[in-house]
């Protein structure tokens, strides 16, 4: 639920779903949903970066987008990993920007870079946008009925036709998002349908749908700046089982020549809160990943940091 002050707001009209413009606060239930914690957002509906006020310093930009790990659910703004970011000093001359959310996927992002005004937002031409994804993803691109449970169908439809890909308005409006709430309220009234109407698993379809998303992200990414850098990163989280569909997903983002980072080791279990979202040693964990293997500007020498990619 998005709020704004003290009213509250239900899905948002905008292209790329929630939250909409004019929200300056969220409210999302505790890790044991007993309260309510109170998350700030920007003037832009970003998580805020700490110790960022001093604008004139910096030169280049370093985006960082994703869903509710990116965003920092159950953490406080100094934990995030954009905000740990912002400390570190090969960094010091970039202006680090979150564009996350929780429940966010690939194309909600894509969604921001298609009708937000994103170069106002972030002038420097000089940079590097992290896209950082999970599996999870998949099922909100594709319109799984988990997504649409978590999310009330507010994530953007993009729709491949003739291997083109289309906005499509929201999930919420289409039929499809329709049917589940039909089928929802079946299952409620005889649970033993449930296994009949299920959600499918992921299929090529949906995979290549997903791929090709993160590849128009990158386009849009690279019209806008011309000289940044865009890469795509695996979040490391503990997904047992999904090998297949991780190797078919990356095959493919590389077959597409989109850089892309895979932690293969997966984030220490001590690094997870008890839902799998990354808690404050996973947030270090995952800044300590990235800087790690990219090729960064240092801020002082003006040289580049040989790093693997």
């Amino acid at each position: 639920m998005v709020t704004n002050g003290d009213s509250d707001s239900s899905i948002a009209d905008t292209k790329w779903g929630y939250p909409s413009e004019g929200i300056f606060q969220i409210k999302l239930p505790s890790l044991d949903k007993k309260k309510i914690i109170y998350y700030p957002l920007d003037a832009n509906q970003f998580r805020p970066i700490l110790n960022q006020t001093e604008k004139d310093k910096f030169d280049k930009h370093f985006i960082i987008s994703g869903d509710s790990n990116i965003f920092g659910y159950h953490l406080s703004d100094d934990q995030t990993i954009s905000n740990k970011l912002r400390n570190e000093t090969p960094l010091i001359n970039y202006e680090i920007v979150n564009i996350s959310f929780p429940g966010w996927s690939s194309s909600n992002i894509l969604a921001q870079f298609e009708f937000k005004d994103i170069k106002a937002i972030i002038p420097h031409q000089k940079g590097v946008h992290i896209h950082a994804f999970s599996l999870f993803h998949l099922r909100r691109v594709c319109g799984f009925n988990s997504s649409f449970t978590w999310n009330k169908g507010s994530s953007p439809n993009y729709i491949l036709r003739n291997n083109n890909l289309y906005y499509g308005g929201l999930y919420r409006d289409s039929i499809k998002f329709h049917l589940f709430l039909v089928r929802s309220a079946l299952e409620s009234l005889f649970p033993r349908i449930q296994s009949a109407t299920s959600e499918y698993k992921y299929d090529s379809a949906c995979i290549y749908k997903a791929a090709r998303i993160i590849l128009e992200l990158k386009k849009k990414y690279l019209s806008l700046y011309s000289k940044g850098k865009f890469v795509a990163v695996l979040m490391p989280l503990v997904e047992s089982g999904d090998d297949h569909y991780t190797n078919e997903l990356v095959t493919l983002l590389r077959k597409f020549q989109i850089s892309t980072l895979i932690d293969k080791k997966r984030v220490p279990i001590d690094g997870l809160f008890s839902d799998n979202h990354l808690n404050n040693e996973g947030t270090t964990y995952f800044v300590k990943f990235l800087l790690e293997n990219l090729e960064l500007e240092s801020a002082k020498e003006n040289e580049k940091l040989k790093l693997s990619l």
